[in-house]
């Protein structure tokens, strides 16, 4: 196997790993009816940078080396599909429960 290939798989699992604890740690941390929101955004920004990293890197569309912009494309449609799943009146409910607590503990202060 080419030194290059494992790189990348190494790079591969990397980010996989990275993703995979973060959303764990996001499930955690965002009440119920904001991770489904939550993960959708995350999801979203991470297509696009890694859609951003594939351009700058060299990869176009219709080359052997395409596969970066398809995941980026794939993680964008996942995220707007989580994000078009979400209720969107619970979020906002809790958005709002959340704010006020801000706003009551910044007067206390």
């Amino acid at each position: 196997m080419p030194a290059d290939k494992r790189e990348r798989e190494k790079s591969t699992l990397l980010a996989s790993l990275i993703m995979a604890s973060t959303l764990a740690a996001a499930s955690g941390a965002v009440p119920a009816q904001l991770l489904l929101p939550a993960v959708g955004l995350f999801l979203v920004l991470t297509g696009a940078t890694v859609g951003m990293y594939g351009i700058v890197a060299g990869h176009r569309r219709g080359s052997s080396n395409q596969v970066l912009l398809d995941v980026a494309g794939i993680l964008v449609l996942f995220g707007f599909a989580a994000a078009i799943m979400s209720d969107k009146t619970e979020a906002l409910m809790v958005l709002s429960e959340l704010a006020g607590a801000v706003g009551a503990a910044a007067e206390a202060a």
